[in-house]
């Protein structure tokens, strides 16, 4: 998968999610990098308009944990880090391209790696 269609359908899937909040209906959704297995959680909730990423406990070894906090730190997003990452961005297009790059960086991927997503 080329890193355009990665954009769109991540871009696709938060502006869904977000559209969902609009209406009364909370989304949560799963990316999963297909070639490693790890995987990063989102969710809209209701009535709110911000995107919340989060980055599990135990899906990142401590080098990748380390190494997506520096990342994190180096686009100006703030986040706590009590157990796993977890953050907040408002903006579907800025959400997709922090996955997007966070992943390929973190996980030292190549710029074809493939992700699924699931929604609820």
């Amino acid at each position: 998968m080329d890193e355009n269609e990665r954009l769109k359908l991540l871009k696709e899937t938060f502006e869904r999610a977000l559209k969902r909040a609009e209406e009364g209906h909370s989304s949560f959704i799963i990316i999963t990098e297909k070639g490693t297995g790890k995987y990063v959680q989102a969710s809209v909730i209701a009535g709110e308009n911000e995107i919340v990423i989060d980055i599990p406990e135990g899906v990142l070894s401590i080098e990748e944990l380390e190494k997506a906090e520096k990342f994190l730190k180096k686009a100006g997003i703030k986040h706590k880090a009590a157990i796993g990452l977890t953050f907040w961005i408002d903006d579907a297009e800025k959400a997709s391209k922090i996955i997007n790059d966070g992943l390929k960086e973190v996980l030292g991927l190549p710029d074809d790696y493939e992700i699924e997503i699931e929604t609820t």
